[in-house]
C-alpha cells in the first residue's frame, strides 16, 4: 500500500510556489528556494530543530584548520594566516571542542 506522500505528490508538485507553503515556511522558501523546502518537509516536516548561527560553524571549521596547520606553519604562520593573534592559536590548539583524544573517559 502506498504510504500518504506517495497518494499526495504528484506532477503537481513542479507547480509549487512560495505562496502555497504556509506562512511559517515562505521565509525559508525565498531563502532556500522551493525544491529544497520540499526537501525539508519530506525529511523533517513535523520536527523541531534547531540550526546554529553560521558563525559558530565557521569558527569550528576555522579551529579545525589552525589546529591542522599549527604543526606545519606554528603559531606566529597560523596567526598570520587566520589574523589571530598567537594567544588566540595557542588557545584554540590547546582547547579542543569534543575531540581532546588525551581526555580519559570516566567510565
Amino acid at each position: 500500500m502506498n504510504n500518504a506522500a506517495e497518494t499526495v505528490e504528484g506532477p503537481w508538485i513542479a507547480e509549487l510556489t512560495e505562496l502555497d507553503f504556509p506562512p511559517q515556511l515562505r521565509e525559508l522558501v525565498s531563502v532556500a528556494g522551493v525544491e529544497a523546502t520540499v526537501a525539508l518537509a519530506r525529511n523533517y516536516g513535523g520536527c523541531q530543530f534547531y540550526v546554529p548561527k553560521i558563525d559558530a560553524i565557521l569558527r569550528q571549521k576555522r579551529d579545525q584548520m589552525v589546529r591542522r596547520d599549527k604543526e606545519l606553519l606554528g603559531y606566529k604562520g597560523c596567526a598570520q594566516k587566520y589574523n589571530l593573534t598567537e594567544v588566540w592559536v595557542r588557545q584554540i590548539c590547546d582547547h579542543r571542542d569534543g575531540d581532546d583524544d588525551k581526555q580519559q573517559d570516566l567510565f
